[in-house]
């Protein structure tokens, strides 16, 4: 790294902690190393309790194979060292998971302005001739107040988002991730190979014992069953095959990860992408990272026959990874941009008129003092039908707003208006206006549905406050703020429902052919009266 600080380099830490220079169109850019989270991730329970159980087995099967006599058959020092190799590469893939960590966006993150001018597409496909907005293109984390790379996710867990994420992972203390994908992909595949080596050396163990039996060599049989190792060989022979066939199960569905370059999370975000857009009749949504299994296994496990190995550091660009052909970088984040603004359209807003302020521990809701106070406060039905056990409560006060997604028949589930994303929780329905619930719109919703034709020529078709362009995958959405109606930013001026006139001089028709079916979306997402 040269000792100026310079927009191209993604390895210099100080370019990482910068936001104008956080990240570059390199080949390779990984998230800053944190030691001090490292050293914590390390020294922690699950680490100490992993390797005290791969200690075990690796003991147990070199005493059962090469330092018990009394075996079927001979194990030589080959096959020794062949153990021992399987056992380390296990074990420095796992450290190696640990200790580089999953990679975390760093706080403050945003796009540089180079990075903005080289990912900016063309507007000819925009729905207004106008470039799309930051905050209409990436996602805002409301617990980390940044902006995220268009493949991060927060993790509640470790309270941080981060790049890449695949999942957490209670035996490395720490998710799953861009920088330590590829350490924790061999540590899985090392696992079941190391304990199906030691199952098939422990075996020799019950084959004896069966084989006894079998002869009517009882008073044999009694004796061996009785010694120290017997016993502590059968309980390591279970282990060994229990581990290999989860962990092996495991490593199948990583395999799968790996060859279609798409992680855990992003899987359940194409499912709801295909679900959204077959409902609502849009173009089907294509995963922008899939590159070809050749490819995307040199993406992420190296070109080096010896990183598909040994563990090693990410091999890519974590925050803008390469892309098929027809994507575009902000293809993903639009459309969970889009996932979200869809669930916010069914959702209904509902008044607060009586206090909640929690009851019990919210972690733990099976004793019975939550139970009694729940039962005394608002009822046989709501004590019947609470939240289970971890599920968090609402604290709610006179006159709140709260943005409601999940009903249940005596609980609603959502935040409050004016809260930030990430602070949902039940609250009980007593103590809602059910009277005055509303479903949650923008001004002229109900006008703008439909298809409309811009002044450009474009085919705009508008489902519920989705907003999508023909022949394109993309989807916009139509915000509300200062009591307008916005789209990439421009304010809606005027709309009749056959003409819509934006701020920055576009304007829309209505097409002839979609008046009838204009207002059936929303009609269909209207709540019924009796909630």
């Amino acid at each position: 790294c040269p000792d100026t600080v310079c927009a191209n380099c993604p390895r210099h830490p100080s370019c990482m902690k910068n936001p104008q220079t956080s990240t570059c169109n390199s080949e390779v850019a990984v998230a800053p190393w944190d030691p001090l989270g490292a050293f914590w991730r390390l020294f922690s329970f699950a680490p100490f309790a992993t390797l005290t159980i791969v200690t075990a087995l690796t003991c147990g099967t070199v005493w059962t194979g090469w330092l018990e006599t009394d075996v079927l058959r001979h194990h030589g020092y080959v096959e020794l060292a062949l153990f021992i190799l399987e056992v380390t590469l296990l074990v420095c893939s796992y450290l190696t998971a640990i200790l580089l960590g999953p990679g975390f966006v760093p706080h403050g993150w945003e796009p540089s302005t180079e990075e903005l001018l080289s990912l900016n597409g063309d507007t000819k496909k925009h729905p207004l001739d106008m470039p799309i907005p930051l905050d209409d293109r990436l996602q805002r984390c409301g617990r980390c107040k940044s902006l995220k790379p268009p493949r991060a996710h927060h993790c509640s867990s470790c309270g941080r988002c981060v790049l890449w994420m695949d999942h957490h992972c209670p035996w490395t203390n720490t998710c799953i991730g861009h920088s330590n994908l590829q350490a924790f992909f061999l540590f899985v595949h090392y696992v079941p190979v190391a304990c199906l080596h030691s199952f098939l050396i422990q075996s020799e163990v019950p084959a004896s014992i069966a084989l006894m039996l079998f002869r009517h060599q009882h008073r044999k049989f009694w004796k061996y069953i009785r010694r120290v190792h017997t016993l502590v060989t059968l309980i390591l022979w279970f282990a060994s095959l229990v581990i290999t066939l989860l962990v092996g199960s495991l490593a199948w569905d990583m395999h799968w990860s790996i060859s279609g370059n798409i992680t855990m999370v992003e899987e359940l975000i194409v499912d709801k992408a295909e679900s959204r857009r077959c409902r609502l009749k849009q173009e089907s949504f294509a995963f922008p990272y899939d590159l070809g299994s050749d490819r995307n296994w040199e993406l992420i496990m190296g070109k080096h026959w010896l990183t598909w190995f040994c563990p090693a550091r990410a091999q890519c660009n974590g925050f803008w990874p390469p892309l098929r052909k027809g994507s575009h970088p902000f293809d993903l984040s639009m459309e969970q941009l889009a996932q979200k603004a869809y669930k916010l359209s069914a959702s209904f807003i509902v008044p607060v008129k009586k206090e909640f302020a929690g009851i019990g521990n919210q972690n733990c809701c099976c004793c019975g003092y939550f139970w009694c106070r729940l039962l005394c406060q608002f009822g046989c039905g709501a004590a019947c039908s609470g939240p289970l056990c971890g599920e968090p409560h609402l604290v709610v006060q006179p006159g709140d707003q709260v943005l409601a997604s999940h009903r249940e028949a005596h609980w609603f589930f959502g935040r409050v208006d004016t809260a930030a994303e990430g602070t949902e929780g039940w609250f009980p329905r007593d103590c809602a206006d059910v009277d005055n619930i509303q479903k949650c719109q923008v001004p002229h919703q109900r006008q703008m549905q439909g298809e409309w034709r811009t002044s450009r020529g474009l085919i705009i078709k508008v489902s519920s406050i989705l907003v999508s362009v023909e022949e394109t995958a993309a989807i916009y959405i139509l915000k509300e703020e200062g009591g307008f109606t916005k789209l990439l930013g421009c304010n809606l001026e005027h709309c009749d429902g056959q003409t819509a006139r934006w701020s920055n001089g576009d304007e829309w028709h209505r097409q002839p052919d979609t008046e009838k079916g204009k207002h059936s979306l929303e009609l269909e997402q209207e709540p019924k009266k009796n909630v």
